[in-house]
């Protein structure tokens, strides 16, 4: 850990305390996780030869919060979503490709 990184994580923090949306994660392990969720629609995932496939919603959060692996479900809004796979994880946030 360098010097810069509380302070990326607390900036992170701030950010999801504005923009975040409250979520349950329910892990495949079991039990349930409140957290923030911060929502990104419109991700293009990338398949064979770097085309994009498809464009999807992801889901960031914070990984000393929650760290969402695929398979686990998400309650948003009266839906359930699924993790299908973990777009980044940089060690403060964890992005998700949802379905």
């Amino acid at each position: 850990m360098n010097a810069v990184d509380p302070v990326i994580a607390m900036a992170c923090r701030n950010l999801f305390d504005l923009y975040g949306r409250p979520v349950t994660v329910l892990p495949r392990s079991g039990g349930a996780v409140e957290a923030l969720a911060v929502e990104e629609h419109d991700w293009d995932r990338f398949g064979e030869a770097g085309r994009a496939g498809d464009a999807r919603l992801v889901l960031a959060f914070l990984v000393d919060t929650v760290r969402p692996e695929p398979g686990d479900d998400i309650l948003l809004d009266g839906r359930t979503l699924t993790v299908d796979a973990v777009a980044d994880d940089d060690g403060i946030v964890r992005t998700v490709w949802v379905k």
